[in-house]
């Protein structure tokens, strides 16, 4: 292949396609719950449709949270996996201030205006904890939180490393990761990070799934395929994966 960096833009476009179809040929089982995991994205917004204006704002971020979703997905599998880890931090984030905003009604107006008052945001919101620690899917958020934040936040060298491939007299940078167990092993961390996020809004949108039950069992049902997954695949997942 001709080196990636001498192609225009529209050609790195055409080889990234291709490696996301080369991505989803050869991870067929994860490429089926990412599948899975979208349509329960899209059933559960369409079941919130005219949901009333208290809910309005953990509506839209539920949209957000879709939206976030197949972003991350299309960069991870086009092997850019470092890359996808920023957009699944601020998803985490925007589950964790969804469900603060639940449970501290007040916060949403302050929430809404924080263009205009940030200061005023940033004290009202601190005085609640994101991940609050009796909450066991937020604690695990949390957990996924830290192991994302290196990845997430700003470029350092452990990031870069798998990257770098040096030669004589000169060090190339990689545009995409080619390891296949790493990854299956990113790209499933990435389902069940969003599948925790879908379990967040399903305690926010508690009142709702009770008028659509089937919701909810859509839900669980997902829930049973990751825990299958895991115990196939248990012997070839990291420890902070299982």
């Amino acid at each position: 292949m001709e080196d990636i960096k001498t192609l225009r833009l529209r050609e790195f476009f055409k080889v990234q396609t291709e490696q996301q179809e080369a991505t989803i040929q050869n991870c067929r089982e994860e490429w089926l719950l990412c599948e899975k995991l979208d349509k329960l994205y899209l059933d559960t917004v369409d079941a919130l449709e005219n949901i009333g204006e208290s809910k309005t704002v953990h509506a839209t971020l539920l949209i957000q949270e879709h939206y976030l979703f197949r972003v991350s997905f299309s960069l991870a599998l086009a092997t850019h996996l470092e890359e996808a880890a920023a957009i699944n931090r601020k998803a985490i984030e925007t589950a964790a201030y969804s469900y603060k905003m639940f449970n501290h009604p007040e916060l949403q107006k302050i929430w809404m205006d924080a263009s205009n008052r940030w200061n005023r945001f940033e004290r009202q919101f601190k005085k609640y904890p994101n991940f609050p620690p009796e909450h066991k899917i937020l604690s695990e958020l949390r957990g996924a939180y830290k192991t994302i934040n290196p990845y997430g936040v700003h470029a350092n060298l452990s990031t870069l490393a798998g990257r770098l491939k040096f030669g004589d007299y000169r060090v190339d940078l990689m545009y995409f990761d080619t390891d296949r167990d790493t990854l299956r092993r990113t790209i499933f961390w990435y389902l069940r990070t969003y599948y925790r996020i879908i379990q967040v809004f399903e305690e926010i949108f508690s009142d709702r799934f009770r008028v659509h039950p089937a919701i909810s069992e859509k839900i669980q049902k997902y829930g049973k395929e990751i825990q299958a997954y895991i115990r196939k695949n248990k012997s070839s997942l990291s420890p902070h994966q299982v």
